[in-house]
């Protein structure tokens, strides 16, 4: 992968500058959880990166050679808080929402609507669960951008996923055995110039992705009404 994979914007993004600082000696290592910077992974500097998991799995600690001892103390911390979480579980120990009714009427985290208008429920229903619906084979082909959920790079359940990098190594579609064809589809739609709301595109795009015909109409009448709005 070359180096275009770093932005050559004259604002370059968190995990850019993390990844020069490693690459420049300034820091040692770095630690995320949940979602992986794609920049770590194809490694554009080709610098000898490691890479060790952590939090059950769920999280990555990043490192050039000879910084073992602090990546080990980090990861020892993570271990204990997994241990005593077990614990407060085995314990009969809940997490309890703390908002109130209020509270939850105007919480917009969970945002149902845009502009006045409904949103679909086949907006995002992959986002978040994509792991889990290609485990249960209900989505042979996932498409990431910038970041990949730790549970694609670790694998805990065996999967034999493979996958394809498209945008210069800032795009990853994540396929199961048997789909490579899909995924070479989605990839050669994906790069082609076209306009940010073509209907085919959107089509084609969210059929690959697994996405049902409805929720695809669902969220191009959406677009649609929007666009009106705001015209």
């Amino acid at each position: 992968m070359n180096n275009h994979a770093i932005s050559s914007s004259d604002f370059p993004t968190i995990d850019e500058i993390k990844y020069v600082s490693l690459v420049e000696r300034k820091i040692s290592c770095v630690v995320y959880t949940g979602m992986i910077p794609l920049i770590f992974l194809v490694n554009p500097k080709r610098i000898d990166l490691r890479a060790i998991p952590i939090a059950s799995g769920y999280g990555m600690i990043f490192f050039r050679p000879g910084a073992e001892g602090e990546v080990q103390k980090i990861s020892n911390i993570f271990d204990d808080f997994d241990r005593n979480y077990a614990n407060f579980q085995a314990a009969g120990w809940h997490g309890v929402d703390e908002k109130s009714s209020s509270d939850k009427s105007n919480d917009t985290s969970t945002l149902q609507k845009c502009a006045g208008f409904s949103v679909p429920t086949g907006i995002d229903p992959h986002e978040g669960i994509e792991y889990a619906l290609m485990q249960k084979k209900l989505k042979n082909v996932a498409l990431f951008e910038h970041f990949i959920p730790v549970e694609f790079i670790t694998d805990p359940l065996g999967l034999e996923m493979k996958y394809i990098d498209y945008k210069e190594g800032m795009g990853r579609i994540y396929y199961l055995p048997g789909f490579e064809i899909s995924a070479l589809e989605l990839k050669k739609e994906l790069s082609k110039a076209i306009a940010p709301y073509d209907e085919h595109h959107i089509r084609l795009v969210g059929r690959l992705l697994g996405y049902q015909h409805t929720d695809i109409e669902q969220f191009l009448a959406l677009l649609r009404k929007r666009d009106d709005f705001y015209a």
